[in-house]
């Protein structure tokens, strides 16, 4: 065994009590190195793996011990390098190819994790640790299934295995089943009361099953339990938008940026925010900070658009919505958006391109049939507003604007009954 786990303290004393009764304990060294190594120090661990690898040069304990060290560095090419020499000196170690494919994962070939994973089960059938991890490679690989058999197994052999139905949860969460992941979340919370990402995920997972008071209380526990965890102060933000809760989302969206300032979602979040309450510079400056973030956020650079488009600034909120385009040409509020700024700057052919382009996405699009209305309209041509502005009513029979819209066109057709219609209709839904 490479350390005890959970215990590195009470280790680090037992193995310095046998190394100062033989210094030349090359088991001793090795483990105490883990130890350090899970402890974080991991110059003390080296020296204890040196000192272990000079005594014993074939040992391959000290190899992984080497391993893990260079692993908890973010050094995965040379981690995979001393897991592959212990396999070498010792073919049949579970460990070194679990530890190994843990460093593959951690480097991105899964694939190869996955066969490491595979040879450690051979060698040791009971490894939950190695179907835990393979399991989080399939889940990386979109094989959810598989990943939740592996899960299930690793809980037959380790009923008490807390990051077992964590990471079950996790995979039944991305696959949709909501109420199955919450049954998981809530085992693993019972097993560990005080995993803040346990909390964060069954918050996740009432918050999608639109539980929000659930979603709260889990968050504001994950918070509790760990008050650096800017993504749950991001998502309670959330949470609190959709309860209305705009000052309570304020505040935590601002404290999710001072505690990381590379989240560019809780910046976006924000600026969302400032963007409601008529704060349009505040909201500017906010997205302006997400994109420089992460150059490729096309929802930030549409917001932005919409934010400029407020202030008049037509040209620039035209550049920040073909940004977004660029990065997701199936963004169809972009496209809404920019035909809507087109429109109020009487580029009529081109917002008629943009609305098009938003219908042929989403055909569903109310709103685009009523913006694209307003432009036939500008143009004098009368019956294909009134066929879009009837398209919209057809698809959300509650959308005043559009009915509001149909009448005036109704109006300038002379089609008096049929405006008077459509005006009172207007006013029926939307009496103020």
């Amino acid at each position: 065994a490479y350390g005890q786990r959970g215990e590195p303290l009470q280790a680090i004393l037992d193995y310095t009590q046998a190394i100062a009764l033989d210094p030349k304990h090359v088991g001793a060294l090795v483990n105490r190195g883990v130890a350090y190594a899970e402890q974080g120090d991991l110059e003390k661990a080296k020296i204890d793996l040196k000192e272990a690898l000079d005594l014993q040069p074939d040992c391959a304990p000290a190899y992984v011990g080497c391993g893990i060290v260079y692993s908890r560095q973010g050094d995965f090419e040379h981690a995979i390098a001393d897991y592959s020499r212990a396999m070498e000196l010792d073919p049949q170690d579970a460990e070194a190819y679990n530890y190994r494919g843990m460093a593959y994962v951690e480097h991105g070939e899964l694939e190869n994790a996955i066969d490491d994973f595979d040879q450690a089960l051979v060698l040791n059938p009971s490894l939950v640790a190695a179907l835990v991890r393979r399991g989080q490679a399939h889940a990386g690989m979109g094989r959810l299934d598989a990943a939740i058999r592996d899960f299930a197994r690793a809980i037959s052999l380790d009923p008490v295995s807390s990051e077992a139905y964590l990471q079950r949860a996790l995979a039944y969460d991305e696959k949709g089943e909501y109420d199955l992941a919450v049954t998981d979340y809530s085992q693993a919370l019972d097993l560990d009361p005080k995993d803040a990402r346990i909390h964060y995920n069954r918050g996740s997972a009432y918050s999608r099953r639109g539980r929000l008071e659930s979603a709260l209380d889990d968050y504001t526990a994950a918070i509790a339990l760990d008050a650096s965890f800017a993504a749950a102060y991001f998502d309670r933000g959330n949470v609190y938008v959709q309860q209305g809760q705009l000052d309570a989302a304020l505040a935590d969206y601002t404290r999710a940026v001072t505690l990381n300032p590379s989240f560019a979602s809780a910046f976006v979040g924000r600026g969302n925010l400032y963007a409601e309450q008529g704060e349009q510079d505040k909201a500017i400056q906010d997205y302006t900070q997400a994109v420089a973030l992460n150059p490729r956020f096309a929802g930030a650079f549409s917001n932005r658009g919409l934010a400029f488009a407020e202030q008049g600034e037509l040209e620039k909120a035209i550049a920040d919505y073909s940004e977004a385009i660029a990065l997701d040409p199936q963004f169809v509020a972009a496209y809404n958006n920019r035909g809507e700024a087109y429109r109020r700057r009487g580029e009529l052919e081109a917002a008629i391109a943009d609305f098009g382009e938003a219908i042929k996405l989403e055909p569903q699009l109310a709103q685009a049939y009523n913006n694209r209305g307003l432009v036939f309209a500008e143009q004098g041509r009368l019956e294909d507003a009134v066929a879009d502005f009837s398209q919209a009513i057809h698809l959300n029979p509650q959308f005043s604007s559009a009915y509001q819209n149909r009448g005036t066109v109704h109006r300038r057709q002379g089609e008096a009954s049929k405006a008077i219609a459509d005006f009172g209709q207007a006013i029926s839904l939307n009496p103020l």
